[in-house]
């Protein structure tokens, strides 16, 4: 359907098409189809093939890893009012990706995020105001920001909730209310819901929603911001491994943990899915 649409030269079909090549939905995967398309589109005005296009150059997704292209295409997708665009950018900024590291430019692209109610750029303009990231640290407005997102559905911002409440942070300490902010995020990202969320996702390969869904492992979202002192330890066939550390809540203690950024997954079998379990099993 999506090929139909792209050969009369209709901007979502390429797009979706590009989607389609890049996570191998209905098509063998293929990053070097995927990005052609996501340029067509970006070519013909479509902000989030623009953004994609940006995604992909900073990611290396079909194309040579590019990084002052990236921030070039964010930019683009950002000037059209993009969300993803905007987000992309504040990364950008944050990590001096393609630009001079600007902390302050980011917050205020939080801030036009926010300002729109969207959940992502609450979230993140709490993080700004937690840390003093760009913006005078205030904890206070972090709460009322993470408190926002939170309650547009984002689990991300309930764990900080949670968080705030169980150490005071812009909220009297009230570790009751921190547990029930911790079970709300908990109860979103498990059960019933995470299944169904799992398989709507064209963000996650086909042979890890096998792996999650038949061997029915618990789900547990952090944020990224949760991690500190995150060092790359090595590289294997599938996956890079990193340690880091990490609050664990449950125990009131920080962890030294393993993180692995697995490399995508389509089309690799019975190996990766073994790959997969000695991972989930070691949680």
């Amino acid at each position: 359907m999506y090929a139909d649409k792209a050969d009369k030269d209709n901007i979502n079909g390429i797009f979706n098409l590009g989607k389609c090549y890049q996570y191998g939905i209905g098509v063998k995967k293929d990053d070097n189809k995927a990005f052609i398309y996501y340029q067509k589109s970006a070519d013909m005005g479509d902000a989030e093939g623009m953004y994609k296009v940006g995604y992909c150059y900073q990611k290396k997704i079909g194309v040579e890893k590019d990084e002052n292209k990236a921030f070039i295409y964010y930019q683009k997708s950002a000037d059209m009012d993009s969300s993803s665009g905007i987000l992309g950018l504040c990364y950008c900024y944050l990590n001096g990706i393609g630009v001079e590291s600007d902390e302050h430019k980011a917050f205020i692209y939080y801030q036009k995020l926010a300002d729109r109610d969207d959940y992502s750029g609450m979230y993140n303009l709490g993080y700004c105001y937690e840390k003093g990231a760009g913006v005078e640290k205030d904890e206070y407005k972090a709460f009322f920001y993470y408190q926002k997102s939170a309650d547009k559905g984002f689990a991300c911002a309930m764990s900080q909730v949670g968080h705030c409440y169980r150490n005071g942070i812009g909220v009297r300490r009230d570790l009751k209310k921190a547990n029930e902010w911790y079970q709300r995020e908990k109860n979103l990202t498990s059960g019933e819901f995470t299944e169904e969320w799992i398989l709507k996702s064209s963000d996650i390969d086909d042979d890890i929603k096998k792996l999650l869904i038949e061997n029915k492992y618990p789900l547990l979202w952090i944020s990224p911001n949760e991690f500190e002192e995150v060092t790359e330890i090595g590289e294997g066939g599938f996956a890079t491994v990193y340690r880091a550390i990490w609050y664990d809540k449950i125990h009131n203690k920080n962890q030294v943990v393993a993180l692995k950024l697995l490399h995508r997954s389509n089309s690799r079998g019975e190996e990766f899915i073994k790959e997969d379990k000695k991972l989930f099993m070691s949680w």
